[in-house]
Order: structure tokens, then sequence, then C-alpha cells
């Protein structure tokens, strides 16, 4: 047995295993996003006792850092590096490959031991998770890494993007930079360039994107599937114009546009040129959209799972939501659709209603079987 771990492939295969046990820092999401209060908990759940259980975990703070948790997943392969020179040599082939930080003390080190270079090192994937301290001149020193990327993640580290050498070899599927006060058009056109591959790119809170950006981007990747341009400042920026490219030329099935100057001629352009193929649609404080969009988007997207509509206060016809959503429950689906507190209780409402209308239709058909003529239509 000691001799085979000798053997480079099998040394290889056995850390290649190791590696991929290691968790990729990463935002988990949601099942739903957190209640706005304990009141809007009620709304959404109905059971008292739930939504006080529910609305104490959201005021929970994670005992655990997302640093400390992904650290100890990796200290496994850094193990492997003290063995010795032959096992040290190959972990290193194979961290390289996937790199990944979430800790600044070891992304710092990591840079300072990487003068800039011309050699390539083939990685597949670059993730910095919540780095806070992480400079610009970091980027541009570990450079080195691009080429070969297909994943690249900035999550919450507001003062880094990527640079043109990272975006390069035309094999990135999966950029995410939520949080990125750099990123611009600019930056959008040379994604557009470099990445015809882009299946997913989250922009959420990059407040400098607007339509010429997005215009670029749709004429080019052809391939997106989500997009996600979430913002609380600049709405005015993301427009029907920007949109339209998107639903017209991409292959988008998630489109998140809280806060954007979208209208209900958006809806229709969606729902138009992606109907079934729209899966999610993160529609909150959109507050153009009318009862107009939601007969238009219910209507053509019979495949859609998640609707959010907080803040959206001029949609007022839940009488076209419910039968949607009950339509989907009819089939085995369960669609969920959040709103605001506002929106929660217009549901429950409208829920009330439709009972008491379907009520007095059995009432109604009781009374007109009770007071029916009683003579006998068969005849012999």
């Amino acid at each position: 047995s000691q001799r085979a771990l000798q053997i480079p492939e099998i040394l290889h295969l056995i850390i290649l295993y190791l590696d991929d046990q290691t968790a990729i820092p990463h935002e988990a999401p949601p099942q739903r996003r957190r209640p706005l209060s304990l009141r809007h908990a009620i709304l959404i759940y109905g059971d008292t006792n739930l939504a006080h259980q529910v609305w104490e975990e959201a005021l929970k703070e994670e005992a655990t850092s997302a640093s400390k948790m992904f650290k100890d997943d990796k200290r496994r392969l850094y193990n492997c590096l003290l063995v010795n020179k032959q096992w040290h040599e190959i972990t290193k082939q194979v961290m390289y490959k996937r790199l990944h930080f979430c800790d600044d003390v070891d992304w710092r080190r990591f840079v300072d031991q990487h003068p800039p270079c011309l050699r390539r090192t083939h990685s597949d994937l670059l993730v910095l998770h919540k780095l806070k301290n992480a400079k610009q001149r970091d980027i541009e020193q570990i450079e080195f890494t691009g080429g070969n990327l297909k994943w690249l993640e900035f999550y919450m580290c507001p003062s880094i993007m990527p640079t043109p050498n990272l975006l390069l070899g035309g094999q990135l599927k999966k950029v995410i930079l939520p949080g990125c006060i750099l990123a611009d058009d600019h930056f959008l056109k040379l994604v557009s360039k470099q990445c015809p591959q882009l299946e997913t790119l989250d922009l959420r809170a990059c407040d400098q994107i607007t339509d010429d950006g997005l215009v670029y981007l749709a004429r080019s990747c052809r391939q997106l599937k989500l997009l996600n341009v979430g913002r609380k400042m600049g709405g005015e920026k993301v427009t029907n114009r920007g949109m339209r490219e998107i639903a017209r030329y991409t292959a988008v099935n998630t489109l998140g546009a809280a806060g954007c100057h979208i209208d209900d001629q958006t809806m229709a352009e969606i729902a138009l040129y992606r109907g079934p193929g729209i899966e999610r649609l993160s529609l909150n404080n959109c507050h153009l959209l009318t009862n107009e969009s939601i007969s238009r988007i219910l209507a053509y997207t019979p495949n859609l799972a998640v609707l959010e509509l907080r803040g959206c206060l001029q949609i007022t016809d839940m009488k076209t939501i419910l039968t949607f959503k009950k339509f989907q429950e009819h089939l085995k689906r369960s669609p969920l659709i959040e709103g605001c507190e506002v929106f929660e209780a217009r549901m429950r409402d409208a829920e009330w209603a439709m009972e008491l209308e379907i009520s007095r239709n059995i009432f109604r058909d009781c009374l007109e079987w009770i007071y029916a003529d009683d003579t006998d239509t068969n005849k012999f």
C-alpha cells in the first residue's frame, strides 16, 4: 500500500479526491428571503408560533464566520503539503487548479509569495470571498492565474475587479462580482468580447452598470442563463432598453432586476421572447410595474418557480397571482411568490375573498339542486 502512494498517478487521484471534498466559499442561496418584520413573518406563514421561530432565527447572527468555516475545511490539503517532496509538488499542482480564499491572512500570504510573472497556472477557478482588504494591485499581481478560468468570483470585495488577463482564454462560464464599485460598462464590454461562453453573471449592487453595457452583453453572450443586476441605487440606469436586448438575444432563465426602472413593456418583452424559459424573476422594488405586468408574465411563463415582488405597491391584482399559484399546485409544483408586508396582507385578503366566493358558489348550487323540479326525466 505504501508503494502505491509513491506512484504519481495514484497519488494525484487521491489528492484530487481530497480537493473535491473541500468546500468552495460561496453564498448559500436561501430557500426564501428572511421576513422584513415579525408581522411580515406572521403574514407569510400564517402560524404565530412558526412566525416567531423564523423571526428569531433571522435575528441571530451567525456564530461561525465564513473564513473560519471554510478555513477548517482546507486543512486536509495543507497537511498533504508537509508529507514529502513528491506529495508537496502534486498537492501544489492540484491546489492551483482551484484557488479560493476567504481569509485575509491567507490571501496576503499568497500574494506576497507570488511576484508578477508570465507563467500561467492553468487554474479553473478563482474565488475571493469577503476579502475587504484586498487591493486592485493584488489582482494585477496574480493575473497569471488567468487564461483557463471557468469560474471567477469576487464576492463582496468592493475595491477590486478582474483584469483583462484574468478574462482571457474564452473559457469563463461564471463571473460573480456582487458589490463591485469598479465594474462599469467598459468592463462589461470587455466581458462581452472575451467571454463568449458566459452562462452566469452576477452584478448585484454594481451601480455603474447601465443599459449600454447590457446591450454589449446581450449581443455577444448568447448562452447567458443567469443575470442579476439588482440594485438599491442607480435604478434609472437599467431600463427597458437594456432588458429588452437581454430577453431577445440570450437564453436567460433567471433574471434579477430588483430596483431597476423596468416597466410593463419590459415584462411584455420578457414574456414574448423568453416565456416558457423563465424560471426565476426578482422584481423587488421595481416601482413602475403595475397589474398589467402580472397578467402578461404569468400567462406566458408556465415554468416560473420563483417570483419576488417586494415593494411593488402598484400591483394589486392578487386574484391573478392566486389563480396561477393554485394551477401550479394542481400540477404538483410549488411556486414561491414573495412580497413585502403590504403585498402579503393583500394576498391574505384575496385568499379569503376567493374562499368566500367558492363557498357562495357551492351554497348557490346546493340551493338550485334543492329547489329544482322533481320531475323524472327518464322515460321508458
